[in-house]
């Protein structure tokens, strides 16, 4: 107990001894004593006591103030929920505060983080529901924040109930610990007190994702409780839209009654905030879509003599490409990177389920960039990280590239390089690369996430991406939180947050969509504030294609031992072999190797950059307006060639290297502009702006201002002032559509906009 103490007391938690096997303080006047020493709580140490933590202005961690989140989960089905609940509230994925397990069993949880000052405790949320636990009715789930006067207990106590102990979900380290502005969590309780952002938002799911996901989950529509639950998921995420979707699911039970599905449809409401949401039922979904698959694979071994299942080994027959090639757009020399990274696309495809080589090869690509993340630079100042994006069906194999890097990234011995989901605002991305400044993150429905940036209006989701654009470029300096006012804070409060940055953030961000959701979600804003022409788009043109009966296989040697060497290749020592921690420290990462071009390389770049040019002119010439596109071709190729370079087991980036990472970069960005122009133009705004030119023709030549169109135009008028500004734009260049200024009586300036072929009068 002393010593798993020491360094929390040291960090600067103050600590009191709990009554053995309680809650329960062993002073009654806890609340004001003063903060213990480690020297006096050794004193005042009996075996068996547990220990506790005074939460809010007692506990000061570099000259911030400790406090706990505690999730209370008595009924697993609202789990999901009340993470929603917390991640609303403060801005950060769950995954990314220090976390304590209950002694108590299940799912509750302790989230501890800092505030720049002292918070008092407060209910965030609570089911609706509630249930019986030893007579008494308690909410099936509940959230509150632990700040000033309140105390929770700590590793290694042992809990009153079940005689478990409290234990880290991970080892405890003062320097995970996120901070979140106060003010920024006080506004958002009020908030969610007010009812304006508490509710549970909906996935954004369509009826055809949603009717997916309940022939998943057919044997549900027999159990009454499961059957209502089902349709309040439903009213939450479409309302009465839902209706047709869930008479039709429940016909499948047995006792089917219209009347009564009517009947209790108008029951379930849209606006709770514990309601059972749609995140349910996905879960429950992938679960039984997982067990299903498993079920296949078992089937499939007992159909199988005992010889044929042994272990297959790595260099049999890989799948032949050549049966796909009529099928795929992406030129053949493109098709796998030299040297090891070839490699693992020959291990992706020989164990995946749907045979995609393109997603095969851009996998390749992303493990080369996080394996390489800050150890290695150009010349020329490149660094490996990259952002890629993987365009594909539902079904098509997508999950595949996640399985695939993960393993290999284990199998190197490189699994801290694993990072997270998603995130949900700038402090959580800042967190995560200070707690991991060289990591890879794969977001799944990255479309979904671009979609709810674009529509929700949520200030956290648009710091996100601005933080994301800025990571990009700051490969070679330092990224530090966003900066909030330091009146009424202590000097130690600021020395501590001017302490908080990444030196040389090596940030590989992957994002996984379909093609329909992806282009829905963006527009021309996307292109022109320098977001989409960040990342490497590749999308597939395999659809829905026979499964293969791929079996498991290890990680190709080469492989593994290709990312040890060039991730662990750091030591103080100069004949000692490194560590992961050399280039997972924050601030003090290792010197890079530099890897240069050589002169043929050099010349070629040169040459590139000049047809780059020509490309944006040409693009805007043309008056499409995403010249914005091929912005950043040649750097994203420059970043490419290095770890292609490394792959092949080169010490100098050559021709071949430079011309193959160009190709593949422009062939991505070609094939993406031509969908973009094509897909997102046409899709959202060109049958807008169609409507408004005949709409303004049809006020001959005096024309007609921007205040009667959105009068008379209701789909003009139904638009977010940003697109109707896209519309006027597109009737300026395409349409032929006139803008002049004309002055009132009053001598007030209006803008008319008269169609083409008219004159103003």
């Amino acid at each position: 107990m002393l010593k798993d103490i020491k360094p929390l007391v040291e960090a600067g938690f103050s600590l009191l001894w709990l009554r053995e096997r309680t809650k329960r303080p062993v002073e009654a006047d806890w609340t004001n004593l003063p903060t213990l020493s480690y020297a006096d709580l050794k004193r005042k140490y009996r075996e068996g006591m547990n220990v506790g933590v005074r939460l809010g202005k007692p506990s000061k961690v570099d000259g911030l103030y400790l406090h706990v989140i505690d999730m209370d989960i008595r009924d697993d089905l609202y789990l999901d929920d009340a993470i929603d609940a917390i991640e609303h509230i403060t801005g950060l994925n769950v995954s990314e505060f220090p976390t304590v397990i209950s002694g108590s069993g299940g799912k509750s949880r302790h989230f501890y983080f800092l505030c720049d000052r002292p918070l008092h405790s407060k209910k965030l949320w609570r089911s609706d529901e509630a249930k019986k636990v030893d007579g008494k009715s308690v909410r099936c789930a509940e959230v509150e924040l632990f700040g000033t006067g309140k105390q929770v207990a700590l590793p290694p106590s042992i809990h009153p109930d079940t005689a478990k102990r409290y234990r880290w979900k991970e080892e405890f380290d003062e320097r995970h610990l996120p901070e979140i502005d106060a003010d920024q969590i006080e506004e958002r309780i009020e908030d969610t007190e007010r009812g304006e952002t508490g509710s549970i938002e909906p996935l954004g799911l369509s009826l055809g994702d949603a009717e997916h996901m309940l022939e998943m989950v057919q044997p549900w529509a027999d159990d009454r409780d499961t059957w209502l639950r089902v349709g309040m998921a439903l009213k939450h995420e479409f309302g009465d839209d839902g209706w047709v979707l869930f008479d039709r699911w429940s016909k499948q039970g047995r006792g089917y009654d219209k009347r009564e599905n009517r009947a209790q449809w108008k029951t379930f409401k849209t606006d709770r905030r514990s309601l059972v949401t749609m995140r349910t039922i996905a879960k429950e979904a992938r679960e039984a879509e997982y067990e299903a698959q498993y079920d296949e694979i078992a089937d499939e071994f007992e159909d199988l003599p005992d010889e044929e299942v042994e272990p297959v080994e790595g260099d049999d027959d890989p799948i032949d490409f050549e049966s796909l090639k009529h099928l795929i757009r992406l030129p053949k020399h493109l098709w796998k990177p030299p040297g090891v990274l070839g490699d693992f696309v020959d291990y992706y495809m020989a164990t995946a389920k749907v045979p995609q080589p393109q997603l095969a090869v851009l996998a390749a690509l992303a493990l080369g960039s996080v394996v390489c993340g800050r150890g290695f630079v150009t010349d020329r100042d490149n660094y490996s990280s990259a952002f890629f994006a993987a365009i594909a069906e539902t079904a098509a194999g997508k999950e595949h590239i996640k399985k695939t890097i993960e393993e290999a990234l284990v199998a190197g011995g490189a699994e801290e390089l694993i990072g997270y989901s998603s995130y949900t605002s700038n402090a959580g991305v800042i967190s995560a690369l200070l707690r991991k400044p060289k990591h890879i993150t794969i977001t799944d429905e990255f479309g979904r996430y671009l979609m709810s940036s674009r529509k929700s209006g949520d200030s956290n989701k648009a710091d996100e991406q601005s933080t994301l654009m800025e990571i990009f470029g700051r490969a070679d300096g330092r990224m530090a939180p966003k900066s909030y006012s330091t009146m009424h804070k202590t000097p130690e409060q600021i020395e501590a947050t001017e302490g908080r940055y990444v030196v040389r953030p090596a940030l590989t961000y992957f994002g996984l969509t379909t093609p329909e959701v992806l282009y829905k979600s963006l527009g021309a804003e996307d292109v022109n504030d320098g977001f989409l022409n960040r990342f490497i788009f590749m999308q597939s043109d395999i659809d829905y294609v026979k499964k293969n009966n791929a079996l498991p296989q290890e990680v190709p040697k080469s492989v593994s031992a290709w990312i040890r060497e060039h991730f662990s290749a750091y030591a103080e020592g100069e004949d000692e072999i490194g560590t992961i921690g050399d280039l997972m420290d924050p601030k003090n990462p290792p010197e890079p190797e530099v890897i240069p071009f050589t002169k043929e390389a050099s010349d070629y770049l040169d040459m590139i950059d000049e047809r780059y040019t020509r490309k944006m002119r040409r693009m805007k010439r043309d008056g499409s307006g995403f010249q914005g596109l091929w912005g950043r071709t040649r750097e994203k190729a420059m970043r490419l060639s290095l770890f292609i370079a490394l792959s092949d087991r080169r010490s100098r980036i050559g021709l071949n290297h430079i011309k193959w990472a160009s190709d593949f970069v422009e062939h991505c960005d070609d094939r993406f502009a031509q969908q973009f122009v094509t897909q997102v133009g046409r899709h959202r705004l060109d049958p807008i702006a169609e409507t408004v030119a005949k709409k303004i023709a049809s006020f001959g030549p005096k024309g007609v201002s921007e205040g009667v169109l959105l009068n008379r135009c209701r789909p003009f008028a139904n638009l977010e002032s940003r697109d109707r500004e896209e519309v006027i734009d597109r009737l300026l260049r395409v349409h032929g559509v006139r803008r002049v200024q004309s002055k009132s009586k009053r001598g007030r300036s209006t803008a008319i906009y008269i169609a083409k072929g008219e004159s103003d009068e």
